[in-house]
């Protein structure tokens, strides 16, 4: 039987087709990599846009997905200024410090060193938040959440940057009550403590929930117990400092009153005691002369030391507000006790 020679046009056929079977998965990805290149570059212009419009919450939204889509240098950088406009201080930190070792990996030593400049420039101002959990809950299934998502533990009780506003924290554990509460942080350095308390067993929790007639069950939202309101310590101590003034200066009016009784009983009593009394009355009125300088003399110094007490309760405590700081007065007081009289002088009011 005789062989068939085949033609090298044949070969070359059949060779062209399985390179082209080879080379159809690597076309395919750089068309879809050229189709996500694109939708990240009309999400950055998009986002571009929307940062010179001042619309900053979806300006970052889109120069975030772009920069899922499509990581680059410069979108972050973008998206540092994006999150810095809109006050959040301690994303754009992040996303610096980011863009910054991006760039050096890349080899683009100028854009390294603009996003070194940023981070830097932004650091003295960041707002910081520390969050000290109690060792009987650092059991297995722990969890700390900021804002939904988890807390590594090896952040526990440090010191770490995050954007001003409300934080919310969540504390939660299997077969334990969940723990929930809102920190308020504020811009320019601001430093808040949050203590999270031990977690009750879910059981104790739910009961309270429903004796308090909660719709939230298993979910327990108080305040940290090393965070007392300063303004409601503030208007104590100065309710407590208006208290303890006015006991002073009603003691004061109490000393006045026997002041003035003293010098009456001295006057009468002087025609029978020029040196020593001579009459049994003129001794009377010479012995009540000088209890009532002494209860005199012992109101004013218990008036002086309530009215010094008050002082420094209300000005400790501070003003409570601008309004209250631009507004407090000035109190002045000055005496002059001894024997049988007495003279206060008091100006001003708190």
């Amino acid at each position: 039987m005789a062989r068939v020679r085949r033609g090298p046009g044949r070969c070359l056929t059949r060779l062209g087709l399985l390179t082209a079977l080879m080379l159809a998965p690597a076309l395919a990805s750089a068309q879809a990599d050229a189709q996500q290149k694109a939708a990240a570059e009309a999400l950055f212009e998009e986002a571009h846009q929307l940062l010179i419009q001042g619309q900053y919450e979806s300006a970052c939204r889109r120069f975030e997905q772009s920069q899922e889509i499509d990581p680059g240098v410069g979108t972050l950088l973008y998206l540092g200024e994006c999150y810095e406009r809109s006050g959040r201080v301690a994303s754009a930190w992040a996303t610096f410090r980011g863009a910054a070792s991006a760039a050096l990996a890349a080899g683009q030593a100028d854009r390294a060193r603009i996003a070194e400049e940023r981070w830097r420039k932004l650091s003295p101002t960041l707002s910081k938040l520390v969050l000290l959990v109690p060792q009987e809950d650092r059991a297995p299934g722990f969890e700390l959440l900021l804002d939904g998502k988890p807390l590594s533990p090896a952040l526990f009780g440090t010191a770490f940057p995050v954007d001003p506003g409300q934080r919310e924290i969540t504390a939660r554990a299997p077969g334990l009550s969940t723990w929930s509460y809102v920190a308020e942080v504020k811009p320019n350095a601001d430093y808040r403590s949050v203590q999270v308390p031990v977690l009750a067993a879910a059981s104790s929790t739910a009961a309270v929930a429903a004796a308090s007639g909660s719709s939230t069950e298993g979910i327990v939202r108080t305040p940290p117990m090393d965070t007392p309101s300063p303004a409601a310590t503030s208007t104590v101590d100065h309710t407590l400092a208006f208290v303890v003034g006015g006991s002073g200066l009603a003691a004061i009016g109490v000393g006045v009153i026997f002041g003035v009784r003293a010098a009456d009983k001295e006057d009468q009593s002087k025609a029978d005691c020029p040196s020593s009394c001579l009459t049994e009355e003129g001794a009377e009125l010479n012995e009540s002369a000088r209890s009532s300088a002494l209860v005199s003399n012992i109101s004013y110094g218990v008036g002086i030391a309530a009215l010094a007490t008050s002082i420094y309760l209300y000005f400790s405590a501070g003003p409570s507000s601008d309004v209250a700081r631009a507004t407090s007065p000035g109190l002045r007081l000055s005496g002059n006790l001894g024997p049988g009289t007495g003279l206060v002088s008091l100006s001003g009011g708190f």
